[in-house]
C-alpha cells in the first residue's frame, strides 16, 4: 500500500517528493520454499524520490527508501532513465529501464540465511553484502 506521494517542483526542473509504503514482509506460509526461515516482520517505508525531465523525450528518475521502524528492512536506492513519444493522435509509447541497490541489511534480511537457519534447515548459509538487486527493462503504450 502506498499514500499519495506530493511531488513539488523545484528548480533546475527537478520535481521532489515524499510517500510512505507498507512493506508486508515476509512469511513461511507465502511459498513453501520459505520453511525453516525466519519470517520478515511488516514495517513501513519512507521513501524520497525525485525526477527531472532532461528534454521532452528523456526522463530520469532516482529514489531511496528505507524501514522507518527500525525492523531490519534496510535501505533501498534505485535510478531509472526512460524515453517516451507520440504516435500521431494515435496515443504514445515509451521505454526505460532501471537499477535497484540494497545496503547490507536489506540484502541479509531478504536473501541471506543466516547459521541457526541453514542447521535447521539444512541449507548453506549465506550473508550477502551490499549490491544490485534488480534491474529492469520495459515498455509502454497508450491509445487515444
Amino acid at each position: 500500500m502506498r499514500l499519495p506521494a506530493h511531488p513539488r517542483p523545484t528548480r533546475g526542473g527537478w520535481r521532489v517528493g515524499t510517500s510512505l509504503r507498507l512493506d508486508g514482509g515476509r512469511s513461511a506460509s507465502d511459498d513453501p520454499a520459505l520453511a525453516g526461515l525466519p519470517e520478515i516482520r511488516r514495517t513501513l517505508r519512507g521513501r524520497l524520490y525525485a525526477s527531472h525531465r532532461l528534454d521532452p523525450h528523456w526522463g530520469l528518475g532516482l529514489g531511496v527508501s528505507t524501514d522507518l521502524l527500525g525492523r531490519h528492512g534496510g535501505t533501498l536506492a534505485n535510478a531509472g532513465l526512460g524515453y517516451g513519444n507520440r504516435l500521431g493522435d494515435l496515443g504514445t509509447w515509451g521505454i526505460g529501464g532501471g537499477l535497484t541497490w540494497g545496503d547490507a541489511t536489506y540484502l541479509r534480511t531478504h536473501h541471506g540465511i543466516d547459521a541457526a537457519s541453514a542447521l535447521a534447515t539444512g541449507r548453506r548459509a549465506y550473508e550477502p553484502g551490499a549490491g544490485w538487486v534488480s534491474a529492469s527493462l520495459g515498455a509502454s503504450g497508450t491509445a487515444r
